[in-house]
């Protein structure tokens, strides 16, 4: 996101029929987070921030001026911080649309299983469930990782996200599009 006109991003991403955009909080250094959200949002587009690194209490002030906030958990560390940050966030933004996006990393045990305790924090704090998978960087089909957190994890609202590293396209992703809602990460690699 650094150095990129919100307009212009704005503009493309309207143009591209996307409905939400999320901007890495991580990235955002040189362009005001306001700006972004207020361009997105003036073209219908709703424009939240992922936090990628969260910090202890760091979610709550992170989700100020957007339209809903992702917290990142890809282990145990990751998890600790936001689980930390959980009553914070909710007293600042009781109705914020949120969510968790995870690899599954900091939702299992260390022997690998899962562990659905862990998830029931953030569940009853009405986060929902982004799974995130890269058939070109670690071989995961979001769509099959999105299912292994719904039933082992008992998350309710579970959307898949296909990452676009690697040289992987959409294409890569054939039961994506089959999903009520997808989304993907890397979108920046579609705008040219």
């Amino acid at each position: 996101m650094n150095g990129w006109d919100p307009v212009r991003f704005a503009d493309w991403a309207a143009a591209q029929g996307f409905r939400w955009v999320a901007v890495q909080a991580e990235e955002l250094a040189s362009t005001p987070a306001v700006a972004v959200a207020t361009a997105c949002r003036d073209r219908g587009v709703l424009c939240g921030v992922w936090e990628a690194a969260p910090d202890y209490g760091s979610a709550a002030p992170a989700a100020v001026g957007f339209d809903f906030y992702i917290g990142q958990v890809e282990g145990p560390g990751q998890y600790d911080r936001l689980r930390a940050s959980l009553d914070g966030f909710r007293a600042a933004h009781p109705r914020l649309p949120a969510a968790v996006v995870t690899n599954g990393g900091g939702f299992t045990w260390p022997d690998g299983s899962p562990a659905p305790e862990l998830a029931e924090p953030f569940v009853s704090a009405g986060f929902a469930c982004i799974a995130e998978g890269h058939v070109r960087e670690d071989g995961v089909d979001p769509v099959v990782r999105a299912d292994w957190l719904r039933r082992y994890l008992g998350w309710p609202v579970v959307q898949p996200m296909a990452g676009l590293g690697g040289g992987a396209t959409l294409d890569d992703y054939p039961g994506l599009r089959d999903q009520p809602g997808w989304s993907v990460f890397g979108a920046e690699e579609l705008w040219s």
